[in-house]
């Protein structure tokens, strides 16, 4: 249980008497690692990276391990990536989320959030985004007239006005 060193950005490799050690990735561990004397073992984590889906869009979402439920990171204006152990992760936005994101060892896995922008000359007192079902996943004001959200079946509503938007990943839909 002891630490031994620090991994990161910077630190990518170090060196180690012969043993096994666990390896720390935010709340989840990779255990049972044999380090052999002479020899050079070697873990590959996976990155999973969010692409901004508008020009000066901030995307928030936080990255959940299926299994577990733990937080391992987040995206926000600063961070557009997550280094986790290879596994099926969630993407939490404000009221809504992105199920079963498979992150390989060793490989960036990208995601692309789907962006409702409501026009900067578009006039409105209410708009909000809901599923099919009804269900509010995001909510407009003064300040924010982006969203990013994962792929789905959306209805956009501005003042009383409905529109449908089936969201494949990547897509943008704009309300003029």
């Amino acid at each position: 249980g002891k630490q031994v060193g620090t991994l990161d950005s910077a630190v990518k490799e170090l060196t180690l008497p012969a043993g096994i050690y666990e390896v720390r990735f935010g709340p989840a561990s990779w255990k049972g690692i044999e380090v052999r004397s002479g020899e050079t073992t070697t873990i590959e984590p996976g990155i999973l990276k969010i692409e901004i889906p508008a020009p000066k869009m901030e995307v928030r979402a936080t990255v959940v391990d299926s299994e577990t439920g733990e937080k391992h990171g987040s995206f926000d204006a600063v961070s557009r990536s997550v280094t986790v152990m290879p596994g099926v992760y969630e993407l939490y936005f404000w009221k809504t989320q992105w199920r079963y994101i498979k992150v390989d060892g060793g490989k960036t896995t990208t995601v692309r959030p789907v962006a409702v922008i409501l026009a900067p000359d578009l006039k409105w007192k209410a708009a909000k985004v809901t599923t099919q079902e009804g269900k509010e996943v995001a909510r407009f004001n003064a300040v924010s007239t982006k969203v990013a959200l994962p792929p789905g079946d959306y209805i956009v509503e501005v003042d009383g006005s409905k529109f449908p938007f089936p969201a494949t990943e990547g897509e943008t839909f704009e309300v003029k």
